[in-house]
């Protein structure tokens, strides 16, 4: 049987002669090939994970985020001057500890009060009480002091960049002694930033 298979495989190899390679006629190039490799990287601008709060003066922060990377805080200003009720400096800084931007980019902040509104009812005169305490909001992105800006109602920018960038990013709330008094109450307002490739 096995004769019978040997020969069977020989016979097999004659009946399908193998092609020979032509080489006449043949044309060629100059030896150097030439291939584009292409990828593409969509925009990516993100505050970045390990967060925390730093630099407080009569000031606290708490975590309001479902995920410890958010940014998201409660930051619980101590403005209030327990010697003559006027309005202390108080400071806060929250720090990403990783952020970036890989294309020209704005930082965009909006308030909704302008301010830390009174949320009680006052029917007196204001010209002691104030109704909104005043405070004002930086960044510092990449070890650059970028934007400070007085917090007022709707929204305005607070860093416009021509450049990509990355790096640790600091976002500073702080409020300046007043000579005014305080109401007894809720004084509230908050605050959206967010970081947008431009168009």
């Amino acid at each position: 049987m096995k004769k019978i298979l040997m020969a069977a495989l020989a016979l097999s190899t004659l009946a399908a002669p193998v092609m020979a390679q032509t080489w006449q006629g043949k044309t060629y190039a100059d030896g150097v090939a030439t291939y584009d490799v292409n990828a593409k990287a969509a925009s990516f601008c993100k505050f970045g994970t390990n967060n925390n709060d730093a630099g407080q003066v009569n000031a606290a922060g708490s975590n309001r985020s479902i995920s410890l990377a958010e940014g998201d805080r409660t930051f619980n200003m101590d403005v209030q001057n327990p010697s003559d009720n006027t309005v202390r400096a108080a400071t806060i800084s929250f720090v990403f500890n990783h952020a970036v931007c890989n294309a020209p980019f704005t930082v965009k902040a909006t308030s909704t009060n302008g301010g830390m509104k009174y949320s009680g009812s006052f029917t007196g005169s204001t010209n002691d009480f104030l109704t909104v305490i005043p405070y004002a909001y930086s960044l510092n992105f990449g070890g650059g002091g970028d934007g400070h800006l007085l917090a007022t109602t709707g929204q305005r920018t607070l860093l416009d960049s021509s450049t990509a960038r990355a790096g640790s990013a600091t976002l500073r709330f702080s409020v300046d002694p007043q000579d005014k008094l305080l109401l007894q109450g809720d004084y509230t307002d908050n605050v959206v930033v967010t970081m947008t490739p431009k168009a």
